[in-house]
């Protein structure tokens, strides 16, 4: 007996530590204050007075613009139907009442779930981006909806919330809405965010749970954690979910350390935030832990680097305030947190033991340059009757009744202050206009204590909810657009403009918004600059509509540019702009709209954003406006844009811009320009855009690779990063010389055939081997021996438009291929070259020799001994060419003449002077070489012409009598 009373005295003991230990001492020395000591208001040397305006009503979180001298706040009232008013006090110019001029901050550019421009903020923080511009984040509490945007039970599901992103330009009067982060895994009890910087942010969940019993236990053992989430909305929990007892208003120090308070345990714990990368985990240390041994609200940094922050002193009193913050008072203390070298010395600055104006304060805010205390409370004077809610003035509808079948009525409740106060027909007014449903569609309305039950119908609840549009293009408002030149009505429809109800608008903006901040792919970057001597020529002058054909980043980013095509003001611009860019890239038609180069939400985003760098107040639909002349845009229009260095060298070609241009050019028909970039684009084309998911490498997945293979039919070419390397059977005999090997002949170590056996049944000894691979950019200029991408025929006639080739069948012959009109693929003409003999071509009635054209000039050639390469793959200048000749090797192709070129005058590219003569024989059918009786016979097609001396070669076939030398 003694014994069992011994265990159970000693188990009763251990138990009773621990509650007390991980409970009972937090709430009653920190939470409830036992023996805490209030001091009242008159014990400091501060003046205390209330700004009274009913505008001001539920100041939850607040920011002080040291720069504009403007108090930046947001309220939430019950009573006002637009849900959270963004306001901005001017803090220098005092009103004879005491208060200071009201200035509200209108949303552009976003939809709320209900369809409005309405959003429920609960805290919020800034970045300074520039002198003139500053990026808010708000943690919004968004009422939940369904897929038909009606209100849901937010007790069935939690709360709606995401963090909005909006830019603000100073002095303006609204910020437009960038976009918003929603991640129901991280994000799912927001409280309040600080800005890391760099469009990254980090963000409290209050508590463990949205719901359940979990959330009722975590005000009294602790739950809630931090979110990290990058520039690229890719979010990550940085500390586990039960770090805190309910984290609260965190804040970036001066330092760069991230300060989050705990309400209930009465500490700001101090961590260290290290990320590496915008989709990769960061790393977030416990660095220090400041104890103040209060219940604490929202942090603030002010400009000294100094932390305030509110603390509940009287836990008594605010569990009461927080069952009615209208008739009930909880003080309030004011605390400063200084960083001295390594320590932090914690100072309590004011605090109100009667709550007679520190009353329910929940941010503080510090002005270093006059030293004033702005603070923010949660409720208003009791003069004012309003709706008001419970916690934070978030108005919170619960259902109190089932719903019928033959009736879909339900009952909700929220608690009103001096209800009786107001006649039933402003009752009724009211509640219509807060709930947002028609006067006559209440049922019902009952006191009940201090709530009131209201029923009405749901069926008409959202009847003023309605579709719309993603975008506007122009001539969507009834005036059209200009029709000029070759442009005619375009009648396609963009399957994407929606109509979309309000909550998937906003996913869709919030899509567009990401899109818009990644460049163009398979276009020249727009860091480059533009040959301007080229594009401005006068006999090929480049129209704007080209310059989406060929340079759409620099559109999109310039805006010198962006206003040029603004200022066109073509009928449906922006859709004909996107159709431009996505037709020259072969992506128009792609069956998914991921695997298109651009679309007009994100276009138009990049338009305006870029206009703006000229102009902070454009709005996309602002023309025609007297600033946008024909001079004005000309002057502007090789303004680079905001952020790049003027001092930049890097100039983009027009080879490589025409070298992007694997789809189809409208212009090129009738546009002086585009006729002129024609002789810029290779034989083979560069790889087209994919129909594709991405893969780090490899050809990816299979069943994949051949449903979008059927896709894009004879037409498909994949993607770089997915090309296999064009490689076939291998032949193991180095010095083959038969005509009707079929096996490729290299003399390097080539890489495993890749396993296509699931692709289709192909024959490897007769078929030809089919491979998706990408061409190579140089084309037959290419000097590269171990170059892996699909190259044009050693004979192939250049005048021959391949439109485009083939470059799935590679041919059997390779270096022997003789056929002029081969639009196979081969390996390298370097590699040829070396191991195969002779590179050129002979054909035609006369005997005209077509010779690949040389893209670049050999660095050799300007040194008094000239080029001593026999292979070089560049081009040089003839050996008769008078030295006063520039020749031009990237304007045209290689002389037909080649070595044998006697014309002074001769500007094209030739050989090198070190390479061995043709045969004796003229050039054409009765060419020198055949069966030469030299000791080395040059290897030359059926019809005629020796080729270049070889080091060894096989028995020519040719019918001519002339020597090889």
């Amino acid at each position: 007996m003694a014994r069992g009373l011994l265990i159970f005295g000693s188990a009763f003991a251990v138990f009773g530590a621990v509650l007390w230990q991980l409970l009972l001492k937090d709430l009653l020395f920190i939470v409830l204050g036992v023996g805490r000591v209030v001091q009242p208001l008159e014990d400091f040397p501060y003046k205390c007075r209330k700004i009274t305006d009913k505008r001001l009503t539920g100041c939850e979180d607040m920011w002080l613009d040291d720069q504009e001298r403007m108090l930046k706040k947001v309220n939430v009232s019950a009573r006002r139907e637009g849900g959270t008013e963004f306001l901005a006090l001017s803090i220098d110019s005092e009103l004879p009442d005491g208060s200071f001029p009201i200035r509200a901050i209108n949303l552009d550019n976003y939809v709320s779930p209900t369809g409005d421009s309405s959003v429920d903020i609960l805290g919020f923080d800034a970045e300074v981006i520039d002198k003139s511009t500053v990026h808010f984040y708000l943690t919004n509490q968004r009422p939940p909806v369904d897929s038909q945007g009606k209100h849901i039970d937010a007790t069935e599901t939690g709360a709606n919330a995401t963090m909005d992103v909006f830019e603000h330009k100073r002095g303006t009067s609204s910020m437009r809405h960038l976009r918003t982060v929603w991640d129901p895994e991280t994000l799912y009890t927001l409280n309040n965010v600080a800005a890391v910087g760099g469009g990254a942010f980090v963000a409290t969940n209050d508590h463990s749970k949205s719901l359940g019993l979990r959330r009722t236990l975590d005000d009294y053992i602790g739950g809630g954690g931090v979110t990290y989430c990058s520039s690229a909305s890719a979010c990550f929990p940085v500390t586990p979910p039960r770090t805190f007892k309910m984290p609260n208003g965190l804040a970036r120090g001066a330092d760069g350390l991230i300060y989050v308070p705990a309400t209930f345990g009465g500490t700001i714990s101090v961590y260290s935030l290290k990320t590496f990368g915008e989709h990769m985990q960061p790393m977030f240390s416990l660095r220090d832990t400041i104890n103040v041994g209060m219940p604490l609200d929202n942090l603030a940094l002010d400009g000294n680097g100094d932390l305030w922050i509110p603390g509940f002193p009287n836990g008594a009193k605010s569990f009461k305030w927080y069952e009615n913050p209208v008739k009930n008072k909880m003080p309030a203390t004011i605390w400063k947190i200084k960083k001295i070298e390594k320590a932090y010395q914690v100072e309590k600055v004011l605090e109100d033991s009667e709550a007679e104006i520190l009353h329910g304060i929940t941010t503080v805010r510090h002005d270093v340059k006059t030293g004033r205390l702005f603070m923010g409370e949660r409720t208003q004077q009791k003069k004012n009757p309003r709706l008001v809610a419970n916690r934070k003035f978030v108005n919170r509808l619960r259902s109190k009744a089932e719903q019928t079948q033959w009736d879909r009525r339900a009952s909700y409740e929220m608690d009103v202050d001096e209800w009786d106060t107001i006649n039933e027909e402003t009752q009724k007014t009211e509640l219509a206009n807060r709930l947002r449903i028609p006067t006559e569609d209440l049922h019902s309305i009952r006191r009940s204590g201090s709530t009131v039950q209201v029923t009405f119908d749901l069926r008409n609840a959202r009847l003023h909810v309605h579709k719309k549009p993603l975008y506007q293009d122009v001539g969507d408002d009834g005036n059209p657009g200009t029709l000029y030149g070759t442009h005619a009505p375009n009648v396609e429809i963009d399957p994407y403009i929606g109509p979309y109800w309000p909550s998937d608008h906003a996913e869709e903006s919030t899509r567009a918004e990401a899109l818009s901040y990644k460049p163009i792919l398979d276009a020249p970057p727009a860091y480059m600059d533009l040959p301007w001597k080229e594009l401005l020529h006068p006999q090929h002058m480049i129209t704007i509509e080209e310059f989406l054909v060929y340079f759409p980043n620099h559109v999109a980013r310039w805006p010198g540019l962006a206003a040029a095509l603004r200022w066109s003001n073509l009928n449906r611009l922006f859709y004909r702009a996107v159709r431009i860019i996505n037709l020259a890239r072969g992506s128009h038609q792609c069956q998914r709209r991921e695997d298109q180069h651009t679309e007009v939400l994100p276009f138009q985003m990049k338009i305006e954003r870029a206009i703006r760098e000229i102009d902070p107040g454009y709005k996309l639909f602002d023309f025609p406006h007297e600033n946008y002349s024909k001079e004005t845009i000309n002057a502007h229009l090789r303004q680079r844009p905001r952020g790049q260095s003027e001092q930049q060298n890097l100039v983009c070609t027009l080879q490589e811009a025409a070298g992007y241009i694997t789809g189809i050019n409208e212009f090129e028909a009738h546009c002086p320009f585009s006729q002129f970039m024609k002789q810029f684009q290779p034989v083979f084309k560069p790889v087209p855009p994919p129909s594709m998911p991405e893969h780090a490498g490899g050809l990816g997945s299979l069943e994949a690779y051949v449903r979008y293979q059927t896709a894009a039919g004879d037409n498909f070419i994949a993607w770089p990063a997915q090309a296999v390397q064009p490689l076939s059977e291998v032949c193991q005999d180095s010095d083959c010389e038969r005509l009707e090997c079929e096996k490729i002949h290299k003399t390097e170590k080539t890489s495993k055939k890749p396993d296509l056996s699931k692709l289709g049944n192909h024959n490897k000894n007769k078929a030809d081997t089919q491979v998706p691979a990408q061409a190579c950019n140089q084309g037959a200029a290419c000097h590269k021996r171990e170059c892996t991408f699909d190259h044009p025929g050693p004979w192939t006639d250049t005048s021959v438009q391949l439109n485009p080739p083939n470059f799935q069948v590679h041919c059997k012959q390779q270096a022997k291929c003789t056929d002029p009109g081969c639009n196979r693929s081969h390996m390298s003409w370097a590699w040829m070259h070396e191991n195969k003999g002779p590179v050129g071509n002979t054909n035609g009635t006369n005997g005209e020799l077509h010779r690949a054209p040389w893209q670049k000039a050999c660095s050799f050639e300007t040194r008094p001994d000239g080029c001593k390469n026999v292979k070089c793959a560049f081009g040089h200048r003839g050996p008769k060419t008078a030295e006063d000749v520039q020749v031009e090797f990237e304007l045209h192709p290689r002389c037909n003449w080649d070595r044998e070129c006697k014309n002074k005058r001769c500007n094209q590219a030739h050989s090198s002077l070190a390479t061995p003569v043709n045969g004796g024989g003229r050039v054409g059918n009765s060419g020198g070489g055949g069966r030469g009786r030299g000791a080395n016979s040059g290897a030359g097609p059926p019809r005629g012409g020796g080729g270049l001396q070889a080091p060894r070669g096989p028995r020519g076939r040719g019918r001519g009598r002339g020597r090889a030398n």
